[in-house]
C-alpha cells in the first residue's frame, strides 16, 4: 500500500506547478503587450533565470531536508518576481500584477511571518524592477510619482494577505489544538472504556465463583472508582450498609476512608439519598453529605461534595446499600447510574447466593451433628443392651449356684 503524502508536500508541488503556469502566462502577456513574436534576449534571460529558480526548488522538495525548503521557496518567489520585473519596467501594470500573484500564493503557506516577508521582498523587487527605465531619474519623485499607484496596490494588497495569513494560521492553530484535545480525550475514553470492561469482567467474576463476604463487599466497593479520574478516584469513600435481622436501620459492614466511628452509626434508611434510594430502587445522585438528613451521620462523608447511593435489591426485597462520595462536585454522572446499577444487581445476586450457601452450609451441619447424635446413641444402644443381658444371666448363675449350695 503506498503511503499517502503530507499535506505540505501536495501544497508545495501545487505551488511549484502554479508557478509554471505564472511564469509562462506573464512571457505571453508580455509578448502580446510588445508585440512581438519571438523572445528577446533580456526576456530570454529573465525566462531561464526563473526556470531554474523554480527546478532549484523542485530538487529541494525531493530532497529530505524538509526545513530548508521554506526558505528556498521565499527565494525562489524573490528570483521569479525579481527576473520578471526587470524586463517589464516599461509595464507597471504587468509588474503589478505578477508582484500581486506571488504574494497571494504565499496564503497557501498559512504562515503569517512568510507572508510578511513575501510581500516586503515583492514590494522592494517591484520598486526595482520600475526603477530600471533606462534613463537616469530622480528615485523620490519617480517613486512617489508615476509608481506611486502600482506600489501602494502592491502594499495593500501585501497588508491585506499578510492579516488574512496570521487570521488563517491562528485558525489552523486553534483546529490543530482542537483535533489534538479530541484525540487526547478520545484516547482517555478508549482507556476508561478498556479498564471499565476489565475491572467489570473481573468484578462478575468475583461475583459469580467466589462465596467469600468479604471480597463481595470489597468488589462492590471497588467498583464506585470506575470511570473516575485519578485524584477523586483516590480520595473516593466508600460504604456498604446492609440491614440487620437484629437491628432497626442499615449498619457498615464494609467501608473505605470512614472511621471507626462510622462504623457503630446506625442509618434507618428512610430519608435522605439513602431513604430515596430504598424507595425507588435504583442508584441516585446527590450533592454535598454534610447537608444530607442521614449522610451527615457519618464523619468519613462530611467532605464529598458529590454522593451515589445504589440499592442493593432483589425483586421487592432490599439488602442494603453501596454509598459513594467525592470531594469534587459533579463527580458521578448517568454513565456511573448505569453502569453501577448493573454492579449493583450483580452483588445482590452474589449476596442473595452467600447467604443460601451459607443457609445451605449450616443445615448440612445440623443435619450432620444429628446424624452424629443418632450414631453415637445407636452405638450407645448397641454396646449397653447385650452387656446388660450378659449381666442379668451371669447374675442369675449366681444366685442360682448359691441356691443349690443350700438346698443340694
Amino acid at each position: 500500500m503506498s503511503q499517502i503524502p503530507s499535506a505540505p508536500t501536495w501544497r508545495d508541488w501545487y505551488v511549484f506547478g502554479i508557478r509554471w503556469l505564472i511564469i509562462g502566462g506573464f512571457v505571453l502577456l508580455l509578448m502580446m503587450a510588445r508585440n512581438i513574436t519571438s523572445l528577446p534576449t533580456d526576456l530570454n534571460n529573465a525566462l531561464l533565470v526563473a526556470a531554474a529558480a523554480n527546478c532549484l526548488l523542485a530538487v529541494t522538495l525531493l530532497l529530505p531536508f524538509k526545513t530548508a525548503s521554506t526558505a528556498v521557496t521565499l527565494i525562489t518567489d524573490w528570483l521569479i518576481l525579481g527576473a520578471l520585473a526587470w524586463v517589464s519596467t516599461e509595464f507597471p501594470m504587468l509588474v503589478t500584477g505578477i508582484a500581486t500573484i506571488m504574494i497571494l500564493v504565499s496564503l497557501l503557506q498559512a504562515n503569517a511571518t512568510y507572508s510578511l516577508f513575501q510581500a516586503l521582498g515583492s514590494l522592494i523587487l517591484a520598486a526595482a524592477g520600475l526603477l530600471n527605465v533606462g534613463t537616469p531619474i530622480d528615485v523620490t519623485d519617480y517613486v512617489f510619482g508615476p509608481a506611486r499607484l502600482p506600489l501602494l496596490e502592491i502594499a495593500l494588497v501585501g497588508a491585506v494577505v499578510v492579516i488574512s495569513a496570521y487570521l488563517l494560521e491562528r485558525m489552523i492553530w486553534q483546529q490543530k489544538r482542537t483535533f489534538k484535545a479530541l484525540e487526547a480525550a478520545r484516547s482517555a475514553q478508549i482507556v476508561d472504556i478498556h479498564e471499565r470492561t476489565r475491572a467489570i469482567y473481573e468484578m462478575t467474576t468475583t461475583f459469580r465463583e467466589t462465596l467469600s463476604f468479604e471480597r463481595i463487599l470489597n468488589a462492590a466497593l471497588d467498583a464506585g472508582q470506575l470511570g473516575l479520574s485519578g485524584h477523586t478516584r483516590r480520595a473516593l469513600v466508600a460504604g456498604v450498609l446492609l440491614f440487620q435481622a437484629d437491628d432497626p436501620g442499615l449498619c457498615v459492614v464494609a467501608a473505605r476512608r470512614m472511621t471507626r466511628g462510622d462504623m457503630n452509626v446506625i442509618a434507618p434508611g428512610k430519608g435522605g439519598l439513602i431513604g430515596e434510594a430504598l424507595t425507588e430502587g435504583v442508584p441516585i445522585i446527590g450533592g454535598h453529605a454534610r447537608k444530607d438528613l442521614e449522610l451527615q451521620r457519618f464523619v468519613g462523608f462530611q467532605p464529598a461534595r458529590s454522593t451515589l447511593c445504589v440499592p442493593l435489591r432483589a425483586g421487592y426485597d432490599n439488602f442494603g446499600v453501596l454509598l459513594y462520595g467525592a470531594d469534587v462536585s459533579n463527580a458521578f454522572t448517568n454513565e456511573h447510574i448505569e453502569l453501577l446499577a448493573a454492579i449493583g444487581v450483580q452483588a445482590t445476586i452474589a449476596l442473595q447466593n452467600y447467604v443460601l450457601y451459607q443457609s445451605l452450609l449450616e443445615e448440612k451441619n445440623r443435619i450432620a451433628r444429628v446424624a452424629d447424635d443418632e450414631r453415637k446413641q445407636l452405638a450407645r444402644q448397641l454396646h449397653d443392651g447385650p452387656t446388660q443381658k450378659i449381666s442379668a444371666i451371669a447374675m442369675m448363675a449366681s444366685v442360682m449356684h448359691k441356691m443349690l449350695e443350700r438346698t443340694p
